[in-house]
């Protein structure tokens, strides 16, 4: 049976994997206190993004996996800049309480400003090695996704040599005057009268002649 080629939608399916990977954000800054252990959202993220991407898109492909992982390094970006915007909230707030900072600044206004703290080179650093661990997991999903289905190609099938054809056998030629038994011998055998298209008469063993029609 033939198989049916399967379709595949790349738009439903990018829409598949910038959904599904979010969950490798989400992931990203619920581990953020555990240090090293966030990075596993770049690898969380990418194979829900291929999971999305072929539950939409209906075919897993090359495409699929640069979505996936396109997607995951997005909200890996969102998630890593959020959590550098709670720090700076959160600094801000125990700065204050020790009176090092005559003000505190609300969460919007970190999110505003938290890209200077990149001025410093100890914080840059140590944000910077947080993010590139994540997209270093990121990019170790992507390069076995891309090995997985170089693997699963199937080779095109070769043309070889054409059987050659068989040749259909005649049917021997029936001649008309062949009588179609063997002529009677005795009064055991009753020679039917001719019928149409037949040049010699039928020859029915067994019938006795007695029984032959007038």
């Amino acid at each position: 049976m033939e198989q049916v080629p399967i379709i595949e939608h790349r738009w439903p399916g990018l829409l598949g994997a910038a959904i599904f990977s979010l969950g490798g954000g989400m992931l990203y800054i619920l581990l953020y206190p555990f240090a090293f252990w966030s990075a596993l959202g770049g690898l969380t993220g990418i194979l829900l993004g291929l999971w999305g991407y072929k539950l939409l898109g209906k075919k897993s492909s090359g495409f699929g996996v640069a979505a996936a992982a396109g997607t995951t390094l997005l909200w890996l970006l969102a998630a890593w800049y959020l959590c550098l915007s709670r720090d700076v909230y959160e600094s801000f707030a125990d700065w204050y309480a020790k009176g090092l900072v005559e003000y505190r600044i609300s969460y919007w206004q970190a999110l505003q400003g938290a890209f200077l703290f990149f001025q410093e080179p100890s914080v840059a650093g140590a944000y910077i090695r947080d993010l590139l661990l994540a997209v270093l997991l990121t990019a170790l999903g992507a390069f076995g996704s891309v090995i997985f289905l170089l693997g699963r190609e199937e080779p095109l099938p070769t043309e070889g040599p054409a059987a050659p054809a068989e040749e259909e056998e005649e049917e021997p030629s029936v001649d008309p005057d062949m009588p179609l038994s063997p002529e009677p011998e005795g009064e055991d055998f009753l020679v039917a009268p001719p019928m149409p298209g037949v040049a010699r008469p039928l020859v029915i063993p067994g019938i006795p002649e007695d029984r032959h029609p007038e």
